[in-house]
Protein backbone atom coordinates (compact mmCIF):
# COMPACT_ATOMS: atom_id res chain seq x y z
CA UNK A 1 0.00 0.00 0.00
CA UNK A 2 1.21 3.68 -0.29
CA UNK A 3 1.21 5.94 2.47
CA UNK A 4 0.86 9.49 2.08
CA UNK A 5 4.56 11.11 2.91
CA UNK A 6 8.06 10.24 2.99
CA UNK A 7 9.43 10.10 6.55
CA UNK A 8 12.30 11.39 5.97
CA UNK A 9 10.85 14.63 4.80
CA UNK A 10 9.79 17.16 7.20
CA UNK A 11 7.33 18.80 4.64
CA UNK A 12 5.48 17.52 1.39
CA UNK A 13 8.16 17.09 -1.50
CA UNK A 14 5.34 14.92 -3.51
CA UNK A 15 7.57 11.95 -3.45
CA UNK A 16 5.84 7.97 -2.66
CA UNK A 17 6.78 5.39 -0.30
CA UNK A 18 4.94 1.86 -0.82
CA UNK A 19 5.86 0.57 2.89
CA UNK A 20 3.72 -0.57 5.66
CA UNK A 21 4.91 -1.45 8.62
CA UNK A 22 4.34 -6.10 9.61
CA UNK A 23 3.28 -6.51 13.06
CA UNK A 24 2.97 -10.18 14.48
CA UNK A 25 -0.82 -10.82 15.73
CA UNK A 26 -0.81 -9.00 19.12
CA UNK A 27 -2.56 -6.38 19.52
CA UNK A 28 -0.42 -3.08 20.07
CA UNK A 29 0.90 -0.31 18.42
CA UNK A 30 4.79 0.38 18.39
CA UNK A 31 7.35 3.53 17.83
CA UNK A 32 10.33 3.42 15.77
CA UNK A 33 12.10 2.41 19.03
CA UNK A 34 10.34 -1.08 18.61
CA UNK A 35 9.45 -0.75 22.51
CA UNK A 36 5.80 -2.37 22.97
CA UNK A 37 2.70 -1.25 24.60
CA UNK A 38 0.44 -2.35 26.62
CA UNK A 39 -3.06 -2.23 24.12
CA UNK A 40 -5.90 0.17 26.22
CA UNK A 41 -9.18 -1.89 24.68
CA UNK A 42 -10.01 -5.53 24.57
CA UNK A 43 -10.43 -6.68 20.83
CA UNK A 44 -14.01 -7.06 19.61
CA UNK A 45 -15.48 -8.57 16.43
CA UNK A 46 -18.57 -7.10 15.28
CA UNK A 47 -20.21 -9.10 11.88
CA UNK A 48 -21.85 -7.03 9.09
CA UNK A 49 -24.49 -8.84 7.49
CA UNK A 50 -26.08 -7.11 3.82
CA UNK A 51 -27.62 -8.56 1.16
CA UNK A 52 -24.21 -8.66 -0.90
CA UNK A 53 -21.94 -9.77 1.90
CA UNK A 54 -21.13 -10.78 4.92
CA UNK A 55 -18.02 -8.76 6.50
CA UNK A 56 -15.93 -9.60 9.91
CA UNK A 57 -14.92 -5.97 11.54
CA UNK A 58 -11.84 -6.45 14.24
CA UNK A 59 -11.58 -3.07 16.62
CA UNK A 60 -8.35 -3.17 15.91
CA UNK A 61 -6.83 -0.32 13.95
CA UNK A 62 -10.23 1.44 14.13
CA UNK A 63 -12.00 -1.12 12.26
CA UNK A 64 -10.19 -3.71 10.31
CA UNK A 65 -11.60 -6.25 8.05
CA UNK A 66 -11.14 -9.51 8.57
CA UNK A 67 -13.29 -11.29 6.81
CA UNK A 68 -14.99 -10.31 3.32
CA UNK A 69 -17.41 -12.85 2.17
CA UNK A 70 -19.38 -12.26 -1.19
CA UNK A 71 -22.75 -13.79 -1.19
CA UNK A 72 -23.30 -13.69 -5.02
CA UNK A 73 -19.86 -15.17 -5.23
CA UNK A 74 -18.97 -18.98 -5.21
CA UNK A 75 -15.30 -20.78 -4.68
CA UNK A 76 -14.63 -24.00 -6.27
CA UNK A 77 -15.76 -25.58 -2.88
CA UNK A 78 -19.00 -24.04 -3.42
CA UNK A 79 -18.41 -21.50 -0.61
CA UNK A 80 -19.05 -17.64 -0.37
CA UNK A 81 -15.64 -16.12 -1.70
CA UNK A 82 -14.10 -14.22 0.73
CA UNK A 83 -11.52 -10.98 -0.57
CA UNK A 84 -9.73 -11.47 2.90
CA UNK A 85 -7.02 -13.84 4.10
CA UNK A 86 -4.01 -13.82 6.32
CA UNK A 87 -2.00 -11.64 3.98
CA UNK A 88 -4.47 -8.82 3.46
CA UNK A 89 -6.18 -8.72 7.09
CA UNK A 90 -4.10 -5.80 8.77
CA UNK A 91 -5.50 -3.58 6.67
CA UNK A 92 -7.60 0.26 7.05
CA UNK A 93 -4.91 1.19 10.10
CA UNK A 94 -3.39 4.60 10.90
CA UNK A 95 0.12 5.58 10.59
CA UNK A 96 1.95 8.90 10.55
CA UNK A 97 5.02 10.14 12.48
CA UNK A 98 5.12 11.95 15.63
CA UNK A 99 6.19 15.48 16.60
CA UNK A 100 9.51 13.70 17.51
CA UNK A 101 9.85 12.26 14.07
CA UNK A 102 8.86 8.76 15.21
CA UNK A 103 6.90 6.48 12.91
CA UNK A 104 3.48 5.63 14.86
CA UNK A 105 1.21 2.59 13.06
CA UNK A 106 -1.91 2.26 15.56
CA UNK A 107 -3.02 -1.00 14.87
CA UNK A 108 -4.34 -2.12 18.63
CA UNK A 109 -7.79 -2.34 19.56
CA UNK A 110 -9.89 0.72 19.17
CA UNK A 111 -12.89 1.47 21.62
CA UNK A 112 -16.50 0.89 20.35
CA UNK A 113 -19.65 1.44 21.76
CA UNK A 114 -21.53 -1.05 19.77
CA UNK A 115 -22.50 -4.05 22.00
CA UNK A 116 -23.78 -6.34 19.57
CA UNK A 117 -21.38 -9.20 17.74
CA UNK A 118 -23.86 -9.31 14.55
CA UNK A 119 -25.76 -6.35 12.91
CA UNK A 120 -27.98 -6.91 10.13
CA UNK A 121 -28.04 -4.15 7.02
CA UNK A 122 -30.88 -4.68 5.01
CA UNK A 123 -33.16 -1.69 4.68
CA UNK A 124 -30.53 1.51 5.85
CA UNK A 125 -26.99 2.40 6.01
CA UNK A 126 -25.01 1.69 9.74
CA UNK A 127 -22.39 3.43 11.01
CA UNK A 128 -19.77 1.85 13.38
CA UNK A 129 -17.47 4.08 14.78
CA UNK A 130 -14.22 3.90 16.91
CA UNK A 131 -12.23 5.90 18.89
CA UNK A 132 -8.65 5.80 20.22
CA UNK A 133 -6.87 8.06 23.00
CA UNK A 134 -3.50 9.31 21.79
CA UNK A 135 -1.16 10.77 24.09
CA UNK A 136 -4.72 11.63 26.16
CA UNK A 137 -5.86 13.24 22.54
CA UNK A 138 -8.64 11.58 21.28
CA UNK A 139 -9.03 9.97 17.63
CA UNK A 140 -11.89 8.85 16.36
CA UNK A 141 -12.81 6.62 12.97
CA UNK A 142 -16.05 5.24 11.80
CA UNK A 143 -16.99 2.78 8.83
CA UNK A 144 -20.37 3.45 6.91
CA UNK A 145 -22.06 0.59 5.51
CA UNK A 146 -25.25 0.48 2.81
CA UNK A 147 -27.51 -2.38 2.37
CA UNK A 148 -26.94 -2.58 -1.47
CA UNK A 149 -23.13 -1.26 -2.15
CA UNK A 150 -19.84 -2.88 -1.81
CA UNK A 151 -18.40 0.26 -1.00
CA UNK A 152 -17.29 1.07 2.77
CA UNK A 153 -16.91 4.47 3.78
CA UNK A 154 -14.47 5.21 5.73
CA UNK A 155 -13.65 8.44 7.89
CA UNK A 156 -11.05 9.54 9.70
CA UNK A 157 -11.14 12.59 12.47
CA UNK A 158 -7.85 13.61 13.71
CA UNK A 159 -8.21 17.05 14.88
CA UNK A 160 -7.83 16.42 18.45
CA UNK A 161 -3.96 14.80 17.92
CA UNK A 162 -3.21 16.98 15.26
CA UNK A 163 -0.32 18.89 16.68
CA UNK A 164 0.98 15.59 17.72
CA UNK A 165 1.24 14.41 14.50
CA UNK A 166 4.67 15.58 11.94
CA UNK A 167 3.21 17.97 9.12
CA UNK A 168 -0.18 17.16 9.42
CA UNK A 169 0.48 13.77 7.41
CA UNK A 170 -0.73 10.68 8.14
CA UNK A 171 -1.41 7.31 6.00
CA UNK A 172 -3.95 4.66 5.98
CA UNK A 173 -2.53 1.52 4.90
CA UNK A 174 -4.01 -1.90 2.98
CA UNK A 175 -1.25 -4.57 2.81
CA UNK A 176 -1.95 -7.74 1.13
CA UNK A 177 -3.83 -6.81 -2.03
CA UNK A 178 -6.32 -9.26 -2.56
CA UNK A 179 -6.04 -13.17 -2.62
CA UNK A 180 -6.36 -15.08 -5.73
CA UNK A 181 -9.85 -16.86 -5.74
CA UNK A 182 -9.75 -19.28 -8.71
CA UNK A 183 -8.69 -23.06 -8.72
CA UNK A 184 -5.94 -22.28 -10.90
CA UNK A 185 -3.62 -19.80 -8.91
CA UNK A 186 -0.88 -19.32 -12.31
CA UNK A 187 -3.59 -18.39 -14.14
CA UNK A 188 -5.53 -16.15 -11.72
CA UNK A 189 -2.21 -14.04 -10.56
CA UNK A 190 -1.34 -13.00 -14.34
CA UNK A 191 -4.19 -10.49 -14.03
CA UNK A 192 -2.98 -9.31 -10.50
CA UNK A 193 -2.34 -5.38 -11.08
CA UNK A 194 -1.64 -2.03 -9.18
CA UNK A 195 -3.00 1.17 -10.49
CA UNK A 196 -3.06 4.58 -9.35
CA UNK A 197 -4.54 7.88 -10.84
CA UNK A 198 -1.62 10.96 -9.69
CA UNK A 199 -1.55 14.24 -11.09
CA UNK A 200 -4.27 13.62 -14.54
CA UNK A 201 -1.87 10.10 -14.95
CA UNK A 202 -2.94 6.52 -14.70
CA UNK A 203 -0.24 4.26 -13.45
CA UNK A 204 -0.08 0.29 -13.67
CA UNK A 205 2.33 -1.48 -11.66
CA UNK A 206 2.39 -5.37 -12.63
CA UNK A 207 4.01 -7.98 -10.54
CA UNK A 208 2.19 -7.36 -7.24
CA UNK A 209 2.12 -10.74 -5.93
CA UNK A 210 4.35 -11.50 -3.32
CA UNK A 211 5.24 -14.93 -4.55
CA UNK A 212 5.99 -14.30 -8.67
CA UNK A 213 9.84 -14.78 -9.59
CA UNK A 214 11.89 -11.77 -7.65
CA UNK A 215 14.14 -11.61 -10.85
CA UNK A 216 10.99 -10.77 -13.27
CA UNK A 217 11.60 -7.59 -15.14
CA UNK A 218 11.07 -4.27 -14.57
CA UNK A 219 12.03 -1.85 -11.26
CA UNK A 220 10.46 0.17 -8.12
CA UNK A 221 9.07 3.41 -9.38
CA UNK A 222 7.78 6.37 -7.81
CA UNK A 223 4.64 8.33 -8.98
CA UNK A 224 4.19 11.85 -7.75
CA UNK A 225 1.41 14.44 -7.73
CA UNK A 226 -2.43 14.30 -6.09
CA UNK A 227 -3.56 10.69 -5.93
CA UNK A 228 -7.25 10.86 -7.26
CA UNK A 229 -7.85 7.06 -6.44
CA UNK A 230 -5.79 3.89 -5.84
CA UNK A 231 -6.58 0.13 -6.49
CA UNK A 232 -4.81 -3.58 -6.72
CA UNK A 233 -6.41 -6.24 -8.86
CA UNK A 234 -6.80 -10.03 -9.35
CA UNK A 235 -8.55 -11.78 -12.37
CA UNK A 236 -12.40 -10.89 -10.94
CA UNK A 237 -12.14 -8.43 -8.02
CA UNK A 238 -9.74 -5.57 -6.95
CA UNK A 239 -9.82 -3.62 -3.46
CA UNK A 240 -10.09 0.22 -3.98
CA UNK A 241 -9.05 3.37 -2.09
CA UNK A 242 -11.03 6.64 -4.06
CA UNK A 243 -10.68 9.32 -1.58
CA UNK A 244 -14.00 12.05 -1.66
CA UNK A 245 -11.09 14.70 -2.20
CA UNK A 246 -7.92 13.96 -3.73
CA UNK A 247 -4.83 13.92 -1.29
CA UNK A 248 -2.54 16.74 -1.81
CA UNK A 249 0.15 14.54 -1.63
CA UNK A 250 0.85 10.88 -3.14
Amino acid sequence: SASNYNSSATEDDGSCKYTLLTEDSTPRYKDSGENPKKTKYQEKHILIDTPLYSALISSSGGGSINSFKLKKYLGADSSYIDLISKKNSDNLSLSFQNADGEYISIQDPWLTSEGREHVEVVNRSYLLSFSYLYEEKNMEKTLLFEPHSYVIKVTTSLVGVSDKILGDFYSIGWQGGVPPTEPNIKDDITYFNGYVYQAGDSYKFKKVASNLNKKSEGSMEAVRGKTEWVAIRSKYFASIFLPEKESDIC
